[in-house]
């Protein structure tokens, strides 16, 4: 099996091949405030289609690595569907600890998986960000040695690495040119990996085998809205969590109707807010029963989302 990550130079020709061998796939989706990556659509949608699971990083160049974490948020809302699985801080560009710090605890925020991506050389000014990650972060660490393709232990990553980039000259049937390897290190399984978390750091794992599938199963969690912390209804699906809109319409200044045909698919979740079209991850379930992933929401709201980590829940603050 391949692990490879890509981005606009390493085109997929074939994703039939990519399939068979790739159990997951990692891609650029941003840089910077402004940068997307030209193959991000045909990516995800490739991942999509042929139902292969898929991570999103954004290259955080140097200074203000919270807006690039939110612009890489903001650019693929709305395209991701059902085989995302997380988003990357690619930290290689000499950034400030404590600012990919604050990133990482906003991409936390989101009830998603995420990596952090660190080189080698590097490991001492990030240690501490290393360290105090959530648990549905993974640590992704570039190490090359002779760069020659493949893998030679005598050039190991840190211990606790869970994903190691191991070369930029390997060869991955079905991309094309040489792109960059990887090899999981048994700290995390694989499944880790491919598998969809719960929302809120909830993993796959936790869930048994028929809530995994098409099974509902509703619970609740911990929002925080404007300082006034509330518990609100969450549904299981899939192996998603997803916050009931019409809760979060009691809290919001929004009013939550209904238009749509019931289904078990969730994909994307078509909004209309003061007049504006929009649209959020999400689906329809029955009548007057909506789920959408609840940052994505609060975010075309006007509510700036973070992560509390310390009491597990999602924080929102009003933006003037």
């Amino acid at each position: 099996m391949s692990y490879p990550d890509i981005s606009h130079y390493h085109p997929i020709t074939s994703w039939t091949t990519v399939k068979k061998n790739c159990p997951f796939l990692i891609s650029k989706a941003t840089e910077g405030t402004s940068f997307v990556d030209t193959t991000l659509n045909s990516f995800i949608k490739g991942c999509e289609t042929n139902k292969i699971p898929y991570w999103l990083y954004v290259f955080l160049r140097k200074g203000n690595e919270l807006a690039q974490a939110k612009f890489m948020v903001s650019t693929c809302q709305g395209k991701i569907g059902s085989y995302f699985r997380g988003y990357i801080l690619d930290v290689e560009s000499g950034n400030a600890a404590s600012d990919v710090r604050t990133a990482l605890d906003y991409l936390s925020g989101l009830g998603v998986k995420t990596m952090i991506y660190t080189m080698y050389s590097q490991y001492s000014a990030y240690q501490s960000v290393i360290a105090g990650r959530p648990s549905t972060c993974a640590w992704w660490e570039a190490r090359y040695g002779n760069n020659d393709g493949s893998y030679s232990s005598k050039y190991p990553c840190h211990s606790g690495v869970d994903l190691h980039q191991y070369t930029d000259q390997g060869n991955c049937s079905g991309i094309s040119g040489k792109a960059d390897l990887n090899r999981l290190t048994g700290t995390k399984a694989e499944s880790w990996f491919t598998g969809a978390d719960a929302k809120g750091g909830e993993t796959a794992t936790d869930t048994t085998t028929a809530e995994k599938e098409d099974t509902e199963v509703e619970t609740t969690t911990k929002i925080k809205i404007n300082g006034t912390e509330r518990e609100v209804k969450r549904v299981l699906l899939d192996g998603h969590n997803y916050l009931r809109m019409d809760e979060l319409g009691d809290y919001l200044p929004i009013t939550i109707g209904y238009d749509g045909t019931p289904t078990m698919d969730i994909a994307t979740l078509p909004m209309e807010i003061d007049g504006v079209k929009t649209s959020v991850p999400g689906g329809y379930m029955a009548p007057g029963k909506s789920v959408a992933y609840v940052t994505e929401l609060l975010a075309v709201c006007g509510y700036d989302v973070s992560w509390d980590s310390a009491n597990k829940v999602v924080v929102a603050k009003r933006m003037e």
